[in-house]
């Protein structure tokens, strides 16, 4: 009896907790539709009704994701070396290991939140990976794609593309649209993203493998609130999954 009782209270607590940080994740995308569109200057027939209902079906989604992937979750987690930054990636060892497609989300990995273009230290190692893959084989998959990064790739990389209208992620689309254009199986790409219930779930749900960014790029200077906040973000999620992935 109170082995069970233990088991109902260890549910409850995981359940408020998966609550708590899909409700944060809620905020994150709040936050990143709103530099698209400002909400409080639309005029009465507003599209806020359906962003609204889209952001809940997404937020449905990714509970029922959660669950079904928790494990692999875990497992991208336990697997990835602590204290990584994109820069540590050796394209050369990715190709060794039959990568043949890289893909990578913008926010934390090639910059800061918020920052329009890929930090200074990151040009050689781009580079690196278009002579190692070709420019068509590299893809930007982000939930912010952004007009000024997307013409930014256009003008200095030229042939990597940055993947726009599609469901953002944890929605596989992205991840599925890239392997239509390449024609190679999910096996052969690499996701390189610093979120676990966003690009995390989308690389579990399209069978992709994916580097998980433990040493995101931050910058507190410029936006302390923002950063402060994913930088919350990525622990508690972090926690949640290693808490929820007990559960068999």
């Amino acid at each position: 009896m109170v082995g069970k009782l233990k088991k109902v209270d260890y549910l409850a607590q995981s359940g408020i907790l998966q609550f708590s940080v899909l409700s944060l994740d809620f905020m994150d995308t709040i936050y990143k539709d709103s530099i698209h569109c400002n909400f409080f200057s639309l005029p009465s027939f507003s599209p806020f009704p359906l962003i609204l209902m889209e952001l809940l079906k997404r937020i449905f989604f990714s509970f029922q994701m959660l669950h079904r992937y928790r494990h692999a979750l875990a497992k991208i987690y336990h697997n990835n070396p602590h204290n990584v930054q994109l820069r540590q990636i050796s394209p050369a060892i990715l190709k060794q290991k039959g990568i043949a497609v890289l893909v990578l989300d913008f926010d934390g990995v090639l910059a800061a939140h918020g920052e329009p273009y890929p930090v200074e230290e990151l040009h050689d190692w781009l580079n690196e990976c278009i002579s190692t893959f070709g420019s068509t084989q590299i893809f930007i998959l982000s939930n912010k794609p952004l007009q000024n990064r997307i013409t930014y790739f256009n003008q200095y990389y030229q042939g990597v593309r940055y993947i726009a209208e599609v469901k953002k992620k944890p929605y596989p689309d992205g991840l599925q649209k890239i392997m239509v254009l390449t024609g190679q199986s999910s096996e052969t790409l690499m996701l390189v993203d610093d979120r676990l219930l966003t690009g995390g779930l989308a690389a579990c749900i399209a069978n992709v493998p994916m580097i998980y960014i433990t040493r995101p790029y931050v910058l507190l200077s410029k936006r302390p609130l923002q950063e402060l906040f994913f930088m919350m973000l990525r622990f508690v999620e972090r926690r949640f999954i290693q808490l929820y992935s007990w559960l068999r």
